[in-house]
């Protein structure tokens, strides 16, 4: 149990170093909290849907995995994974691997403060994502890859493709090719918030009249997670920190545009909460749909403390709010019922080798 504390703590400490040191500490510092991730996470023996997938693997190693993959409504591209994967520990390792490398590359090019990002990160993705339901985590990681190529439509496609084969809700990244890469003005926000919650309304009526549908689409959210999905009702915590995280960054978005993308990965963290809403209908496809662009929370917090660094008195509130919040999520992730079964004791099969 002392390793999930002494890791977001660790990377508390980071922070504070490379502040003091310069840039080139902050690299080396950066690396080898990748690497001790990945020691962490690629070779645990713990985590959310770990037996799950250990079964599932037992299953796609034997010749008939083409097959099998649609009796347990496995994408085709996780399914052929585990059959050509010599070991499961292996196939863990290597998803892991990329999914650190993908996600942990594009948090550090796009960020001032890297590891106040990796905390944020920490709260939202540690327990669920890299300790658990690691085929959306990949699909995630192809998603910062192709965003990073979007110019080549082709590239971007086959990033995609690639992703959906893991993970289907992918497949709602690609809107991310028609999405404005440009601020607008906040009415306009402010009018696509309010068509999302007309949307909340209309899809309900809309899906249920293919209730074959609705009920694939749920029930395929959340097939393997055996994740508890509280019901959406009014408004949420979710909805109300992406609204106002995207309202303190457009606030200052004169300083916060001047940073590259910033405009573009505003509009994606924007999606996030229309997303969310549009679905909260299907509350297990709202969150795990939603999950992509609210990847880019932890680009944006981290950038928006960056702005504010001169004004002392913003910066320290946006400052403990953030590490408040990301305290309070982790908290939130003991409290579950199931996390001593999943996650206590933390076991590794390598340092259970040596």
């Amino acid at each position: 149990m002392d390793i999930y504390y002494y890791l977001p703590a660790l990377i508390l400490f980071f922070h504070f170093i490379s502040l003091m040191m310069g840039n080139k500490l902050k690299a080396i510092l950066f690396i080898i909290l990748s690497v001790i991730f990945f020691l962490i996470v690629g070779f645990r023996e713990i985590g959310f849907d770990y037996d799950m997938y250990n079964y599932l693997f037992d299953v796609y190693e034997k010749k008939d995995w083409y097959a099998q993959s649609f009796n347990y409504s496995t994408e085709i591209g996780y399914a052929f994974t585990n059959h050509i994967s010599p070991s499961f520990f292996f196939l863990v390792a290597m998803i892991s691997g990329v999914i650190i490398t993908t996600q942990f590359y594009f948090i550090y090019k796009n960020t001032k403060y890297p590891f106040l990002a990796l905390f944020v990160y920490f709260g939202i993705f540690f327990y669920t994502s890299l300790m658990g339901q690691y085929r959306q985590a990949f699909s995630l990681g192809l998603m910062l890859i192709a965003i990073n190529n979007i110019e080549n439509r082709k590239k971007f496609l086959f990033l995609i493709f690639i992703a959906i084969s893991f993970h289907y809700t992918a497949i709602f990244t690609l809107v991310l090719l028609w999405l404005p890469k440009n601020l607008y003005k906040f009415r306009t926000y402010i009018l696509v918030l309010i068509g999302s919650v007309i949307l909340a309304f209309v899809f309900p009526v809309a899906f249920g009249k293919i209730s074959s549908l609705t009920s694939y689409l749920e029930a395929k959210s959340s097939f393997y997670e055996k994740a508890d999905y509280e019901k959406i009702s009014g408004i949420n915590s979710v909805m109300l920190i992406r609204f106002t995280l995207f309202c303190l960054c457009f606030f200052f978005r004169k300083e916060f545009v001047k940073l590259p993308k910033m405009e573009f990965f505003m509009n994606i963290y924007f999606l996030s909460l229309v997303f969310y809403i549009a679905f909260s209908f299907m509350t297990a496809l709202a969150s795990r749909g939603s999950l992509y662009f609210a990847f880019f929370e932890v680009i944006l917090v981290s950038n928006l403390l960056y702005v504010l660094r001169k004004n002392i008195l913003i910066y320290l509130l946006v400052f403990l709010l953030s590490i408040t919040m990301s305290i309070s999520r982790q908290i939130n992730s003991f409290n579950e019922d199931n996390f001593q079964e999943y996650f206590v004791p933390y076991r590794n099969w390598l340092i259970r080798s040596l």
